[in-house]
């Protein structure tokens, strides 16, 4: 849902579960994430319109994060994903005090 501040009134900009909503820089786009099945991948919607559109097909993506997942965007507005390499190492560290 979206509120526009000069009209008050809120729009329905996608249906469905979407996580980790963020804007873009210049604020025309809200990018998301979806990790259901056949839909899973990194998607932005146009605010202006409304149009959706899927930038990034994760159907065979392994994520990783504290809750499963994450998204973000870096200063391009380039898509930031966590992802499981199925590597877990241990280490072990060894404070000298002098």
């Amino acid at each position: 849902m979206l509120f526009h501040l000069k009209t008050q009134r809120w729009s329905l900009l996608q249906k469905g579960k979407v996580d980790y909503p963020t804007w873009s820089r210049d604020s025309r786009f809200i990018y998301f994430l979806r990790e259901e099945g056949d839909t899973a991948g990194v998607y932005r919607v146009r605010v202006s319109t409304g149009s959706t559109s899927r930038i990034v097909d994760l159907r065979n993506f392994r994520s990783t994060g504290v809750y499963d997942a994450w998204l973000g965007l870096d200063p391009e507005d380039n898509p930031l994903l966590l992802r499981d390499r199925g590597n877990s190492d241990v280490y072990a560290l060894t404070l000298e005090i002098e």
